[in-house]
Formats: structure tokens, sequence, C-alpha cells
């Protein structure tokens, strides 16, 4: 029996021998699994973390980008605004200049865009009213070599400034056709005037 034993305990003893060195290779399997599986996580918070912070980056950029050009598009349109009141004014003031500025700038214009030719010109009832006695001739003294211009006076609905009539040809030269002809150089002007120190 002591035979038996011995045999049983040897078993025994292998046995526990194989089951420990089993636990001890499974232990350093779930180790080197754990190991891993935290390398892993680590590394998936660390991507993780970049591409938050990379898309936080991003939509930043993109917010101040907007917020910046919200910003111009206000301003010029802020500028827009102030460009077309100050056109608006100049035309208003030029058709309400005094009297004697205003026929003074009548006749410069005249003499300016007369043609070499016989022509009429033609004012407003509220001109007709008050133009000075000595408008015409003044005139007359001023237009270019073979210019001629005479006073109609049939009172047609023009604003401020006047018309030039040659045989049914008409050059429009109320103060309204004049801004509308050269707005954009009036544009510039007046940019040049109110925004010079942004350049």
């Amino acid at each position: 029996m002591a035979g038996l034993e011995k045999i049983l305990a040897d078993i025994e003893e292998e046995a526990r021998t194989a089951a420990g060195s089993k636990t001890d290779a499974a232990q350093k399997k779930a180790d080197q699994i754990l190991a891993d599986a935290r390398r892993d996580a680590d590394e998936a918070v660390r991507q993780i973390r970049a591409e938050t912070k990379r898309q936080t980056e991003d939509l930043a950029r993109r917010q101040a980008s907007a917020q910046a050009l919200a910003r111009r598009q206000m301003m010029l349109a802020a500028k827009q605004d102030i460009l077309n009141d100050a056109l608006e004014r100049a035309k208003k003031s030029a058709g309400q200049l005094p009297e004697k500025e205003y026929f003074d700038l009548c006749l410069l214009m005249a003499a300016g865009a007369a043609e070499k030719r016989s022509g009429r010109i033609l004012f407003g009832h509220r001109d007709l009213d008050r133009m000075p006695p000595d408008f015409m001739d003044r005139l007359k003294r001023a237009l270019p070599e073979g210019a001629s211009l005479t006073l109609d006076e049939c009172q047609r609905k023009i604003g401020s400034g006047f018309v030039l009539d040659y045989g049914g040809v008409e050059e429009d030269c109320t103060f309204d056709a004049v801004f509308a002809e050269r707005e954009s150089e009036f544009r510039d002007i007046c940019r040049e005037i109110l925004f010079r120190e942004e350049a």
C-alpha cells in the first residue's frame, strides 16, 4: 500500500506542478493581454485627444474666419451706405447752390458739353424763373468757337441742370444724368476722401 500511496503522491505532485506551470503561463498570458490592452487603450485615448484638439482648433479657425468675413461684409455695407449717402448729398447740394454759384456751374457745364454747331439750351421752370439776366451773354462768351446755343423758353420738366438740343438729338445735362453717367468716378473720389486713413 505504501507503494501505491507513493505513486499517488507522485501523481498528485506532478499534477500540482503541471497545474502551477499552466497557471503561471495563463497568468503571464493574461498579464500580457492586459498590458497590450492598456497600451492599445492609451494609444486610442492619445489619438482621440489629438483628433479632438485638431477638430477644436479647426472649428476655432473656421469660426474666426467666418467672423472676420462677416465683419468685412458689414464694413463694406456700411462704407457703401456712406458712399451712397455722400453722393446723394452732393447731388442734392449741387441743385441747392446759391443762385450765382448754381448758374456759374451750369455755365461751366454747358461750355464743356456744347458741340461746335447750333443748338438750344432748355431749363426747367424753376431755373428759367430765377436765371440771371446776363446768363446767356456770359454763356455765349464761354462757348468754344463754332458752338452756339439759344435759350428755349419752352418750360420742360427738368430738375437741376439743363438739356442741350441739337435738332431733336438731346444731351441730358441734368445733375441726375451727370451724376449717373459719372457715378463710378464720383464714387472713387468719395472713397478716396472718406476712407484714405485706411490705406
